[in-house]
This record gives C-alpha cells, structure tokens and sequence, in this order.
C-alpha cells in the first residue's frame, strides 16, 4: 500500500508540472484543471516546437534541459577566458589556434621586423666606418698639401743645398706620418686603408632583412708606396718639380677615394630611411593582426561573463526538477 501510495504521489508530481507548463504556454486554463484532473483517454501532450503535439515526459535518468544549459555554460566560460587571455595579454593572437592563418602572416612579418632593425644597426655600423676611413683620409691629404708645399718651397732657386737637404728631411718625416696613419686606423680591428679590402675583397654590408640586401664597400690603399711618394726627393730644383707632380697624382688619388666613399655613404643613409619606414609599416601591420582591440575585447568579455552567469543559473533552475523527484522517491 505504502509503495502504491508514494508511486501516486509521483504522478500527480509529474501531472503538476505538466499542467502548469501547459497553462503558462497558452495562457489558458484547462479544462482539465477545472474538473480537477485529467480524463484517463487524455494523454498528457504538450505543443512542440514546429506546432506539432508531442508527449510531455519527465525523466530521472536523462535531464535534457540540464545538458543543453551545461554546454552553452562550457562554450560561454571558454569564450570568456580566451578573451581575459587576451586582455591581459594585449594580444589577439596568443596562440596558433587562435588564428592559423593570421599566425603565419604574423610570424612572417616579426621576422621581416627584426630583421629590418637589425639591418638599419649593420647600416649605421657601415657608414661609422666609413666616416673614419674618410677622416683618416682628410688628414692623409693635409699631410700631402704639407708635403706639396715643402716641394714648391724646395724647387726655388733661392734655396741652397742645405735647405733643400732641410726641406728633404720634413717631407720623409711628413711621409712616415701618412703611412703611421694608415697603420694605426682600425675598426673593430679590420685595417681599412691598408689595401686589404680593396675591389678584390671589398666589405659586405648587409643592408636588409632578407639574405640576398647586401652591399660591397672597397676602401683604396693609402700606403705611401702605393700613392708614389715613398722616395720623393728635392735635392734639385728638377726632382722637386717631379716631387710636385708625384704628390699631385697622390692628392687626385686621395680625393677620389673619399668621393667613392662618400657615394657610398649617401647610399647607406637613403637605405637606413627606407629601412626604418619598411620596419614602421611591417610593425603597424603585425600589430593590427596580432594585438588586442581593447574596446571590442573588453565588449566580448562582458557579454561571454553575463552569459555564463545566466546560463549557471539556468543550470541550477534545470537542476530543481530532477532534485524535487529524487526526494519525493526517497
């Protein structure tokens, strides 16, 4: 009797429920409500979805409702999270599986980035080394007006012998200078005028992000020896009137060189401006692609939390149906 009892007892439960459901939807009541129960060829139906007539059925063992609040719950939490990652992060993209393809595009430009900034230092290395060839090489053609000086001086006939044996003494000391000069000038230790990186193994700079940006620089050797005024002589008016054409073929030299290395520098400064500019728009691109949109992201955030607050508490509301069964069973 107890068990015929508590199985009544369900029923009416579920026929409760049923007719409430029933009268919400329509706003009516039924007419089964009004004669205080339902007749027994009456089967307990409810209105579908597409306007069909289905069976009403509540179940202990599978709570649909529950189900489809849990996993509108799960999707709305993940949302939310990825989009507090990239809030805190600053970056849309924190991972590939945020943006396969705009990973890719992203790595791809980072690494034209670094490498446009590192080529913009390896320019401003370049053109630090040949502003000092090219300094070494201003004082190198003051001793050489020095020394041209001296030969005019000496081709007069006014000198004696022992001026002219005085004035051969200060343009080998003035020549011993031009070659300490060129022995002693370095960068990062590499001798630059010495004739070691001439045309046949000029100095690459690499000017780009990419393997192939590259840029021979040759420096002219500056040795006296190779100028053509290592033995000047003015003992007689005839040898300084050849010691003044020597040192003016090495003054042309001399001059030549600097105008080389001066093309080259004006390169290198027009690439350091092309460089920084390609590293400016690249950046501007990558950051479009990969940063966050504070104000969108933030919008995102709040509507991913609010739902998952409501659909926790759809959650628990489909929850009450299935707790108020198990207690009436018990």
């Amino acid at each position: 009797m107890r068990a015929a009892r508590r199985i009544d007892s369900v029923k009416n439960f579920f026929l409760k429920i049923y007719l409430e459901s029933a009268d919400k939807k329509t706003g009516t009541i039924c007419p089964r409500r009004r004669h205080g129960g339902r007749r027994k060829e009456d089967p307990v139906r409810a209105t579908g979805e597409h306007g069909g007539e289905s069976e009403m059925t509540l179940s202990i063992r599978t709570n649909v409702t529950a189900d489809f609040a849990f996993r509108n719950v799960q999707k709305n939490l993940s949302e939310a999270t990825v989009s507090t990652k990239r809030i805190a992060s600053g970056k849309r993209i924190n991972v590939a599986a945020d943006d396969v393809a705009g990973f890719g595009i992203s790595e791809r430009l980072k690494t034209q980035i670094r490498g446009l900034r590192r080529a913009d230092l390896n320019v401003q290395d370049g053109i630090s080394m040949i502003q000092l060839a090219d300094g070494t090489m201003n004082k190198i053609g003051d001793l050489l007006q020095r020394i041209r000086t001296l030969a005019v001086q000496a081709v007069n006939d006014t000198n004696t012998s022992a001026d002219r044996r005085t004035i051969q003494l200060e343009i080998q000391g003035t020549v011993s200078d031009i070659d300490l000069l060129v022995s002693t000038v370095t960068f990062n230790g590499q001798m630059l005028l010495d004739g070691s990186h001439g045309a046949a193994n000029p100095f690459v700079f690499h000017i780009g992000a990419n393997k192939d940006d590259t840029l021979n620089v040759s420096f002219g050797d500056m040795r006296t020896a190779t100028l053509g005024i290592d033995s000047l002589s003015v003992a007689t008016r005839s040898e300084a009137e050849s010691a003044i054409a020597t040192v003016d073929g090495a003054i042309d030299k001399v001059s030549e060189n600097r105008s080389t290395l001066g093309a080259y520098q004006n390169r290198l400064e027009m690439v350091t401006g092309a460089v920084r500019i390609g590293a400016e728009d690249q950046s501007r691109s990558e950051s479009r692609l990969r940063d966050t949109d504070f104000p969108q992201e933030i919008t995102r955030n709040a509507l991913a939390t609010l739902k998952t607050q409501v659909g926790l508490s759809a959650l628990s509301q489909a929850s009450i149906g299935m707790a108020n069964v198990i207690r009436l069973l018990g």
